[in-house]
Protein backbone atom coordinates (compact mmCIF):
# COMPACT_ATOMS: atom_id res chain seq x y z
CA UNK A 1 0.00 0.00 0.00
CA UNK A 2 1.30 3.40 -0.95
CA UNK A 3 0.70 5.60 2.11
CA UNK A 4 1.50 8.80 0.24
CA UNK A 5 -1.31 8.07 -2.23
CA UNK A 6 -3.70 7.37 0.64
CA UNK A 7 -2.67 10.65 2.28
CA UNK A 8 -3.32 12.65 -0.89
CA UNK A 9 -6.60 10.84 -1.50
CA UNK A 10 -7.74 11.82 2.01
CA UNK A 11 -6.67 15.43 1.42
CA UNK A 12 -8.60 15.61 -1.84
CA UNK A 13 -11.63 13.96 -0.24
CA UNK A 14 -11.61 16.56 2.55
CA UNK A 15 -11.36 19.31 -0.06
CA UNK A 16 -14.30 17.76 -1.92
CA UNK A 17 -16.41 17.60 1.26
CA UNK A 18 -15.71 21.25 2.13
CA UNK A 19 -16.43 22.38 -1.42
CA UNK A 20 -19.52 20.16 -1.62
CA UNK A 21 -20.84 21.58 1.63
CA UNK A 22 -20.48 25.16 0.40
CA UNK A 23 -21.98 24.34 -2.98
CA UNK A 24 -24.87 22.42 -1.39
CA UNK A 25 -25.77 25.50 0.63
CA UNK A 26 -25.82 27.60 -2.54
CA UNK A 27 -27.73 25.33 -4.93
CA UNK A 28 -29.38 22.89 -2.52
CA UNK A 29 -28.41 19.37 -1.52
CA UNK A 30 -30.85 17.72 -3.91
CA UNK A 31 -29.54 19.58 -6.95
CA UNK A 32 -25.93 19.06 -5.89
CA UNK A 33 -26.35 15.28 -5.49
CA UNK A 34 -28.15 15.02 -8.81
CA UNK A 35 -25.26 16.82 -10.55
CA UNK A 36 -22.62 14.69 -8.81
CA UNK A 37 -24.45 11.52 -9.86
CA UNK A 38 -24.76 12.68 -13.45
CA UNK A 39 -21.06 13.62 -13.47
CA UNK A 40 -20.28 10.12 -12.19
CA UNK A 41 -22.27 8.61 -15.06
CA UNK A 42 -20.33 10.74 -17.54
CA UNK A 43 -16.95 9.66 -16.11
CA UNK A 44 -18.03 6.02 -16.06
CA UNK A 45 -19.16 6.26 -19.67
CA UNK A 46 -15.86 7.89 -20.66
CA UNK A 47 -14.07 5.06 -18.85
CA UNK A 48 -15.71 2.59 -21.22
CA UNK A 49 -14.95 4.66 -24.32
CA UNK A 50 -11.38 5.80 -23.58
CA UNK A 51 -8.53 3.34 -23.01
CA UNK A 52 -7.86 4.14 -19.33
CA UNK A 53 -6.33 0.79 -18.42
CA UNK A 54 -9.12 -0.90 -16.48
CA UNK A 55 -11.38 -3.74 -17.53
CA UNK A 56 -14.90 -4.60 -16.56
CA UNK A 57 -17.02 -7.58 -17.51
CA UNK A 58 -20.50 -6.41 -18.41
CA UNK A 59 -23.54 -8.65 -18.71
CA UNK A 60 -24.46 -9.75 -22.18
CA UNK A 61 -28.16 -10.40 -21.63
CA UNK A 62 -30.92 -7.82 -21.85
CA UNK A 63 -31.90 -8.62 -18.26
CA UNK A 64 -28.38 -7.96 -17.02
CA UNK A 65 -28.08 -4.68 -18.91
CA UNK A 66 -31.48 -3.58 -17.61
CA UNK A 67 -30.43 -4.52 -14.06
CA UNK A 68 -27.33 -2.31 -14.25
CA UNK A 69 -29.34 0.57 -15.73
CA UNK A 70 -32.08 0.24 -13.10
CA UNK A 71 -29.48 0.06 -10.34
CA UNK A 72 -28.01 3.37 -11.54
CA UNK A 73 -31.40 5.05 -11.74
CA UNK A 74 -32.41 3.91 -8.28
CA UNK A 75 -28.99 4.78 -6.84
CA UNK A 76 -29.26 8.36 -8.08
CA UNK A 77 -32.90 8.62 -7.05
CA UNK A 78 -32.20 7.29 -3.56
CA UNK A 79 -29.51 9.90 -2.86
CA UNK A 80 -31.57 12.75 -4.23
CA UNK A 81 -34.60 11.65 -2.19
CA UNK A 82 -32.46 11.10 0.91
CA UNK A 83 -31.10 14.64 0.85
CA UNK A 84 -34.51 16.08 0.05
CA UNK A 85 -35.93 14.19 3.03
CA UNK A 86 -33.02 15.33 5.19
CA UNK A 87 -33.89 18.93 4.41
CA UNK A 88 -37.46 18.26 5.60
CA UNK A 89 -36.96 16.12 8.73
CA UNK A 90 -33.33 16.94 9.56
CA UNK A 91 -30.04 15.22 8.91
CA UNK A 92 -29.87 13.33 12.22
CA UNK A 93 -33.31 11.77 11.95
CA UNK A 94 -32.92 10.92 8.27
CA UNK A 95 -29.55 9.28 8.96
CA UNK A 96 -31.07 7.18 11.72
CA UNK A 97 -33.96 6.15 9.49
CA UNK A 98 -31.44 5.21 6.78
CA UNK A 99 -30.21 2.51 9.18
CA UNK A 100 -33.44 0.63 8.40
CA UNK A 101 -32.16 -0.17 4.90
CA UNK A 102 -30.04 -3.20 5.95
CA UNK A 103 -32.96 -4.54 7.96
CA UNK A 104 -35.21 -4.46 4.90
CA UNK A 105 -32.44 -6.05 2.83
CA UNK A 106 -32.24 -8.88 5.37
CA UNK A 107 -36.02 -9.31 5.41
CA UNK A 108 -36.17 -9.40 1.62
CA UNK A 109 -33.34 -11.95 1.56
CA UNK A 110 -35.28 -14.10 4.04
CA UNK A 111 -38.53 -13.83 2.08
CA UNK A 112 -37.33 -13.87 -1.54
CA UNK A 113 -34.07 -15.82 -1.37
CA UNK A 114 -34.94 -18.16 1.52
CA UNK A 115 -31.87 -16.86 3.40
CA UNK A 116 -31.42 -18.13 6.95
CA UNK A 117 -29.89 -15.73 9.46
CA UNK A 118 -27.57 -16.94 12.19
CA UNK A 119 -28.24 -16.22 15.86
CA UNK A 120 -25.63 -13.45 15.80
CA UNK A 121 -27.28 -11.85 12.76
CA UNK A 122 -30.71 -11.98 14.44
CA UNK A 123 -29.27 -10.38 17.58
CA UNK A 124 -27.73 -7.59 15.48
CA UNK A 125 -31.02 -7.20 13.59
CA UNK A 126 -32.97 -6.65 16.81
CA UNK A 127 -30.31 -4.37 18.33
CA UNK A 128 -30.50 -2.06 15.31
CA UNK A 129 -34.30 -2.22 15.27
CA UNK A 130 -34.49 -1.44 19.00
CA UNK A 131 -32.02 1.44 18.68
CA UNK A 132 -34.00 3.01 15.83
CA UNK A 133 -37.30 2.55 17.67
CA UNK A 134 -35.85 4.08 20.87
CA UNK A 135 -34.39 7.01 18.94
CA UNK A 136 -37.72 7.70 17.24
CA UNK A 137 -39.66 7.55 20.51
CA UNK A 138 -37.32 9.98 22.34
Amino acid sequence: MDYLSVFWACCFFIAFIVTASDLSEQIGATTFNLYVSILGIIFLTLGFILPLGFEMDLPLTKTGIFAIFANGVFYISSWVLFFKGASIIGATRSSMLACIEPLFAALLAIILLKQILSVTEWIGFFIVLTAIYTFEKK
